[in-house]
């Protein structure tokens, strides 16, 4: 007896315990196997997920093979064009009228914290820093809080984690006038 004489279902629960490679294999020995691979659900979500990169997470036994599959292809939808449900403008500009607004030498963004680095008043070395704006970005009432940190010493970069409330200057090879 040959294996395309079974049925197809047979044939589907035979192609059920293959890898996604097997199952690509499969399809192209005839007509009837990629039909069957194609048609069937299963295989198709095996197929598109290892290809996608990803691993099948804990077994649902409440989600069917084509609510996975449609899941899948959504999120695989949503890479392929991004939709950007929500965004601000947040103006970083120069105010010669404010003294901490100096012109910043550069920003950083990190757990939904922007920190702006400026250069308030002369200082002694070019790539440093005395003033830092901060805004919080991720607010329900979206008023974006902000506050000015000024400090009376250069600074040549800085570290910070919002999570541990954490702030870390770096001063190296910066000598300080007293």
């Amino acid at each position: 007896m040959v294996l395309t004489e079974l049925p197809s279902e047979l044939i589907q629960n035979v192609f059920a315990w293959l890898t996604w490679k097997e199952l690509l294999a499969c399809q192209k020995v005839c007509k009837l196997f990629c039909t069957i691979v194609q048609s069937t659900t299963h295989l198709q979500y095996t197929i598109e997920l290892a290809v996608s990169g990803y691993v099948h997470g804990a077994p649902d036994g409440h989600a069917s093979a084509a609510e996975l599959l449609a899941n899948l292809r959504r999120h695989q939808d949503a890479w392929k064009d991004p939709a950007i449900d929500r965004a601000e403008i947040i103006e970083v500009e120069y105010d010669s009228g404010r003294p901490s607004s100096g012109p910043f030498t550069r920003y950083e963004i990190h757990d939904d914290v922007l920190v702006v680095l400026r250069r308030k008043g002369q200082l002694q070395h070019t790539h440093t820093f005395n003033s830092l704006d901060v805004m919080l970005l991720n607010c329900k009432n979206r008023s974006f809080p902000s506050w000015t940190l000024d400090f009376d010493r250069e600074y040549t970069g800085l570290a910070f984690d919002p999570a541990q409330d954490l702030l870390i200057l770096r001063d190296e090879g910066v000598e300080q006038q007293g």
